[in-house]
C-alpha cells in the first residue's frame, strides 16, 4: 500500500523535484498545444460534437432507465416489508411483541401449540431482537424478513432451523444416556442455527465494498465525461483542420501533432466502448427470448452452453443456480441487463475466459451432485450415520445444555449488543444525510413543485460560490443540467438532486472543486466568443490544472480497476469454498495433532462413536475459530486507539500521520497532505473528512 500511495501521489509531486528542464519543455509544448485548441473553438466544435452528445444522451438514458428500475425495486421491497410489518403488529404500537409473533410462525409454516409457542418465540427473539428489548422494532423486522420471510425457500429453511434449534432446548424431558455428550450436541445446535447468517453477512459485506467502488467509477466517469468537453475528439467524417502557418515554430508543431494523435486515440477509445455496448445488449437480446428485460431460469440453458458446460437437462438446475448465486445480486431469480452485462465482461468476452468459469462451475457443481451419481452404496451408509447421529443428539439435550450455553450466550449477546450500536450509529448516519438532502432540496425548490427547474438553479450557483450575470448563467445551468438530469426531462428531480449533493454540495471542498468544473467547462463552450490574449491564457491555465489534478485520479482508477477484478475472482473462490466447506462438515476429517476421544461405553453402536468423534472435532474447531476472531478484533481495536490521540472515536487528517508511517511511507510535513488525501479517498466512505 505504501508503494501504491508514493505511485499515485509521485504524480502530483515529483514533477517539481525530478528534472526541471524538462519540465519546462514539457510545460511549453503543452502551453502551445493548449494555445492552438483555445484558439478553433467555437460554434464548428459545438457543431461538431453534437453526434457525440448525441450518443452520450443515449447512454444517459439507458443508465436512467436501469437506475429507475433499481430504485423502484428498492421502494417496492420496503413497501412489502412495511406491509408485512403493519400486518403483523396487531396493536399498531410500532413494535412486535412476543404474543404478536404467533402469526408470524404461522407465516413461517408453524402450526404450534401453547407450550411449543414459547420456545420457538424465545429462539426467533435471541436471533433477531438485537437490543433485547424484548420485542422487534421496524429495523430488526427487515433484517428478519430479508433472511427469512422474503421467499418460500427462505421461509422453509428458517423454520427448519428453528426447528432444530428448539428441539435441542425442550427435549430434557427425554431419557439420559449420554450427559457426557450434551455440550458437544449443544455445538452442533449453534453451528446449525448461525451457518446461514454468517453466509449472509459476508454476502452483504461483499455486495456493500462492490457498491463503494461502483459509487467511485461513477464519480470519476463523470469528471472524465466533463474533461472531453474541454478537449473535443475529432470525428473520423470531419474535414482535415484548417493548415498550420508555415511561420509556427518547432515546439507548436511538435505540440500540433501530439494533439492530433491524442484525439484520434480518444475518438478509437470512444468508439470501442460503444461497440461493446452494442454486443453486450445484442448477446441480451439473443439469450432473452420472451422480451421480458431479464433472463429467466430456462433462459440460461443456452447461456451455459454458450460457456461451454457440458450439461444435460437432469445437471440443469444445480448450473442455473451455482450462476445465479455469482451474478444475480439482487436476489430477484433472474439477470437483469447490469448483471448480465457484468457476466459478459467476466465470462462471455473471451474464450479463455469462459472456458476457466466452465471449470470453476462444473468444479462447484460437482461438489454438489456427485454423492447422488458416483456410489448409491456409500451414499446409503454416509444417511444412515447421519441419522444415527441426530438421533443421538436429539434424546441427549437438555436442562444442562441450556445451563452450560448461559456463558456462551452471554457472549453471543456482548457481540450482539456492539452490532446493534453500530447498525444503529450507521441507519442514523444514513437518516440524517438523507433529511440534510431533503432539506436542501426543499430550500432551493422555492415554487414546491417537486422538481428544480433552470430558474432555481441560481440559488444553487451562489451556494456554489459562483456570482454570475444573466448571459454566464444560462451557460452554467446548461452545463450543469448536462451533467446531472439523467432523464432529460430539463429540471432535477429528487433522486438526480441528491446524487449531485453527495458529490458537489455534501462539503466546502466539493463545492470548491465542482465550481472549478464548471468554469472550466463553461469557458471551453463560450470562449469562441473571447477576444482578449489575456483571457484565453487564463483559460489554458485552468485546462493546465485540470490535467495536472486528475493525473493521479486516473493511476489511481486504473488500479481500483484491477483491485475489482481480483475481489471478482476472490468472490468466485470464496463461494464455491463454502460449497465444498458445507460438503465436509457432513464427513470432517480427524486431526493428527488431537488428542484421542472420550472413551464411549462399549454399549454404543460403530455409527454412534464416529458421530460423537465428529461433533467433539467440530466444537473444538469452532472454538479455537472464535477465539482467533476475539483476538483480532481486539488487535483492530488496540490500534486505533493508539492512533486515536485525541479520543474523539475517529481518525482526523493530522492522526494520519503517525498511520502513514507505520505502513512506511517516506513523507514529510510538505508531501503529508498529498497522501493523506489519497489515504482519505480510498477509505473515506461517507466523505465526513475522518476514518
Amino acid at each position: 500500500y505504501a508503494k501504491e500511495l508514493e505511485s499515485a501521489v509521485s504524480g502530483l509531486v515529483s514533477g517539481a523535484i525530478s528534472n526541471l528542464y524538462k519540465q519546462e519543455e514539457e510545460e511549453e509544448m503543452n502551453a502551445a498545444a493548449l494555445k492552438i485548441q483555445a484558439v478553433h473553438r467555437g460554434k464548428k466544435v459545438r457543431k461538431d460534437l453534437q453526434e457525440q452528445k448525441e450518443m452520450e444522451a443515449a447512454a444517459l438514458k439507458i443508465q436512467a432507465v436501469h437506475r429507475g428500475k433499481q430504485t423502484r425495486q428498492s421502494v417496492d421491497k420496503t413497501r412489502r416489508v412495511k406491509a408485512a410489518f403493519d400486518a403483523f403488529d396487531v396493536d399498531g404500537s410500532g413494535e412486535l411483541e412476543v404474543d404478536e409473533l404467533r402469526e408470524v410462525m404461522a407465516h413461517l409454516g408453524l402450526e404450534l401449540t401453547k407450550g411449543e409457542f414459547d420456545h420457538y418465540a424465545a429462539a426467533l427473539m435471541e436471533d433477531y431482537d438485537a437490543d433485547n428489548s424484548g420485542s422487534l422494532d421496524f429495523w430488526e423486522f427487515e433484517k428478519f424478513y430479508e433472511q427469512c420471510l422474503a421467499s418460500d425457500d427462505l421461509r422453509a429453511a428458517y423454520a427448519s432451523e428453528l426447528d432444530a434449534a428448539v428441539k435441542g432446548v425442550v427435549s430434557g424431558a427425554l431419557s439420559n444416556i449420554l450427559e457426557q455428550h450434551e455440550m458437544e450436541n449443544a455445538a452442533m445446535k449453534i453451528q446449525a442455527v448461525h451457518r446461514g447468517k454468517q453466509a449472509r453477512k459476508e454476502l452483504q459485506e461483499q455486495r456493500e465494498m462492490e457498491a463503494a467502488a461502483v459509487k467511485i467509477q461513477a464519480v470519476h466517469r463523470g469528471k472524465m465525461a466533463r474533461k472531453s468537453l474541454v478537449q473535443p475528439p475529432p470525428r473520423a467524417s470531419e474535414a482535415p483542420p484548417t493548415p498550420i502557418p508555415a511561420a509556427m515554430s518547432e515546439e507548436e508543431e511538435l505540440s500540433a501533432a501530439a494533439v492530433k494523435i491524442q484525439a484520434v486515440q480518444r475518438g478509437k477509445k470512444a468508439r470501442k466502448e460503444q461497440e461493446e455496448l452494442f454486443r453486450v445488449h445484442a448477446a441480451f437480446k439473443k439469450f432473452d427470448t420472451d422480451k421480458s428485460g431479464s433472463l429467466e431460469i430456462p433462459e440460461l440453458y443456452d447461456v451455459l452452453k454458450e460457456v461451454g458446460v457440458d450439461l444435460d437437462r437432469d445437471t440443469f438446475d444445480e448450473y442455473a443456480e451455482a450462476l445465479m448465486e455469482d451474478y444475480d445480486e439482487d436476489d430477484s431469480g433472474t439477470l437483469d441487463f447490469r448483471e448480465f452485462h457484468k457476466f459478459y465482461n467476466q465470462v462471455l468476452a473471451n474464450e479463455n475466459t469462459k472456458a476457466e468459469y466452465a471449470k470453476e462451475l462444473e468444479s462447484a457443481v460437482s461438489g454438489l451432485v456427485s454423492g447422488a451419481i458416483s456410489n448409491l452404496y456409500k451414499q446409503e451408509e454416509e444417511e444412515e450415520m447421519n441419522a444415527a447421529a441426530l438421533k443421538i443428539q436429539a434424546v441427549h439435550r437438555g436442562k444442562k445444555v441450556r445451563k452450560d450455553l448461559q456463558e456462551q450466550k452471554e457472549m453471543e449477546a456482548a457481540a450482539l449488543k456492539i452490532q446493534a450500536v453500530h447498525r444503529g450509529k450507521q441507519t442514523r448516519q444514513s437518516v440524517d444525510k438523507t433529511r440534510r438532502v431533503k432539506a436542501a432540496f426543499d430550500a432551493f425548490d422555492v415554487d414546491g413543485s417537486g422538481e428544480l427547474e433552470v430558474d432555481e438553479l441560481r440559488e444553487v450557483m451562489a451556494h456554489l460560490g459562483l456570482e454570475l450575470t444573466k448571459g454566464e448563467f444560462d451557460h452554467y445551468a446548461a452545463a450543469l443540467m448536462e451533467d446531472y438530469d439523467a432523464d432529460n426531462s430539463g429540471s432535477l428531480d429528487f433522486w438526480e438532486f441528491e446524487k449531485f449533493y453527495e458529490q458537489c454540495l455534501a462539503s466546502d471542498d466539493l463545492r470548491a472543486a465542482y465550481a472549478s468544473e464548471l468554469d472550466a467547462a463553461v469557458k471551453g463552450v463560450v470562449s469562441g466568443a473571447l477576444s482578449n490574449i489575456l483571457e484565453q491564457h487564463e483559460m489554458e491555465n485552468a485546462a493546465m490544472k485540470i490535467q495536472a489534478v486528475h493525473r493521479g485520479k486516473q493511476a489511481r482508477k486504473e488500479l481500483q480497476e484491477q483491485r475489482e477484478m481480483e475481489a471478482a475472482a476472490v468472490k468466485i473462490q470464496a463461494v464455491h469454498r463454502g460449497k465444498m466447506a458445507r460438503k465436509s462438515l457432513v464427513q470432517p476429517p480427524p486431526r493428527a495433532s488431537e488428542a484421542p476421544p472420550t472413551p464411549i461405553p462399549a454399549a454404543m453402536s460403530e455409527e454412534e462413536e464416529l458421530s460423537a468423534a465428529a461433533v467433539k472435532i467440530q466444537a473444538v474447531q469452532r472454538g479455537k475459530k472464535a477465539r482467533k476472531e476475539q483476538e483480532e478484533l481486539f488487535r483492530v481495536h488496540a490500534a486505533f486507539k493508539k492512533f486515536d490521540t485525541d479520543k474523539s472515536g475517529s481518525l482526523e487528517i493530522p492522526e494520519l500521520y503517525d498511520v502513514l508511517k507505520e505502513v512506511g511511507v517516506d513523507l514529510d510535513r510538505d508531501t503529508f497532505d498529498e497522501y493523506a488525501e489519497a489515504l482519505m479517498e480510498d477509505y473515506d466512505e461517507d466523505d465526513s473528512g475522518t476514518l
